[in-house]
């Protein structure tokens, strides 16, 4: 559907000014037809008609996760939905994947994303909700865990697997850091900011002055070292 309305907007706008305008897409992108029901003449109508056929909890659920700036974890995406057992979170979120509204990005760790124009519309919804400060907070804890995890594994897993596993989830690190920082949240904005500096340094180093410098922060951490 998508496809469809930004191809009727191309006689008007052209490419270019049609992909500048597409931060709006929610707005831009409709057309009036009589023959159509409305959820197929915008963007905006299809998405309020496919949420409003959620449960209360699925529509926290996809709320909460419109907040990581990328792709995300399992263990992630089951601390933002919130405070239940964790069994119904992974209910909640395998009916999300079920709609086709949360998407399977990776299987093996599992990572899931929601298409831009989906975490667009949940963000909308979740920022005029009662539960965004909650589904924030969540958020930003589960990102200092996930940075802590990254600086414990950077001391016994190999340089490439440790990138792997983490380099995925920078955006999402950056994004809790900054509002981190606008929280005051000191403890978490440490730890985010420590995983991300390693982050930043492992990717400019080379392979053989990444082992240096590993070494000499080994060092440095023994307390039995002079």
């Amino acid at each position: 559907l998508a496809i469809e309305l930004a191809a009727a907007r191309l006689p008007m706008l052209g490419v270019q000014a049609l992909h500048d305008m597409l931060a709006q897409r929610l707005a831009l992108l409709w057309h009036r037809r009589a023959d159509l029901p409305p959820r197929q003449q915008a963007l905006q109508a299809a998405l309020d008609w496919s949420c409003g056929l959620l449960s209360t909890a699925e529509l926290h659920a996809l709320q909460g996760l419109s907040i990581f700036a990328a792709g995300f974890r399992l263990d992630s995406a089951l601390s933002v939905i919130g405070s239940m057992p964790e069994a119904n979170a992974l209910d909640l979120l395998a009916s999300l994947v079920d709609r086709s509204l949360v998407h399977v990005e990776q299987r093996d760790p599992p990572r899931y994303r929601l298409l831009e124009t989906t975490r667009l519309h949940a963000a909308q919804g979740l920022a005029l909700s009662d539960v965004a400060d909650s589904a924030r907070a969540r958020w930003r804890a589960a990102m200092a865990e996930l940075a802590r995890a990254c600086e414990s594994e950077f001391w016994w897993l190999d340089d490439e697997t440790w990138i792997g596993r983490f380099l995925s989830d920078q955006p999402n690190l950056e994004a809790a850091y900054d509002e981190c920082i606008e929280q005051r949240e000191v403890g978490s904005a440490g730890a985010i900011g420590q995983a991300l500096h390693r982050l930043d340094d492992m990717r400019s180093l080379g392979g053989a002055v990444r082992q240096r410098k590993r070494s000499a922060l080994a060092l440095a951490m023994d307390p039995a070292s002079d």
